[in-house]
């Protein structure tokens, strides 16, 4: 499942009747929009009706789809027979908010991230080992990129933030004009930290000495 890594604040699986034939791939993200006594559920082209869950959970759809403030993949579809209506499975992850990069934004590795993350992992990694498993650990790539960050970070300044992955967290700092991953630790368990949404691109390159003499290199 595309979403197993990601953090939230809310999650469920919903079982729901398909109304229409469901075009849409297993797998996939989908949008979520209310139809009068159905939901439209939407991916590029394809469409999908399918009828509106129990009440409780109609309730809690209705508190943030209409903010966008959540992530929906589409888990199974199975298909109406003689004998039994289709059905639709979606998990569905809710956030506090929500928010858009205009541009990406690209964050750095320097050697001391390299130690930190060799600490973290308990092995010895390569920059470009650590740069592959931030990446893989703090980003979902869906050809439109997210990422998760926490709102509430009072150890963090005003130019920096934090980036929330499944089991981990990453700060990220401003240094001389410089965005870097400052620290790596274990995802915090208080729930008093808002979580954000975020649609935009985070770009994580090497800025170890080895990677800026490299890069320097090639121009």
């Amino acid at each position: 499942m595309i979403l197993d890594h990601l953090a939230y604040s809310d999650q469920r699986v919903l079982r729901l009747t398909s109304l229409s034939d469901v075009g849409i791939d297993t797998g996939t993200l989908v949008s979520i929009a209310f139809d009068n006594d159905r939901l439209v559920l939407r991916r590029e082209n394809e469409v999908a009706l399918v009828d509106l869950p129990n009440e409780q959970d109609c309730e809690w759809l209705q508190q943030f789809v209409p903010r966008n403030e959540y992530l929906a993949e589409l888990l199974l579809v199975e298909h109406p027979t003689s004998f039994n209506s289709g059905e639709v499975r979606l998990r569905i992850l809710r956030y506090d908010g929500v928010d858009r990069w205009s541009v990406p934004r690209e964050v750095g590795v320097d050697d001391q991230t390299v130690q930190d993350v060799s600490r973290f992992r308990k092995r010895n990694y390569r920059s470009d080992e650590v740069i592959a498993w931030l990446t893989r650990q703090l980003t979902l790539e869906t050809g439109a990129p997210v990422l998760v960050l926490s709102s509430g970070s009072g150890e963090l300044n005003s130019a920096g933030f934090r980036v929330i992955g499944s089991n981990m967290a990453a700060d990220i700092r401003l240094e001389k004009d410089r965005l870097l991953v400052s620290r790596v630790v274990p995802k915090p368990k208080n729930r008093v930290q808002k979580l954000i949404l975020v649609h935009g691109q985070l770009r994580i390159v090497d800025h170890t000495r080895l990677g800026l003499v490299s890069a320097e290199a090639r121009v």
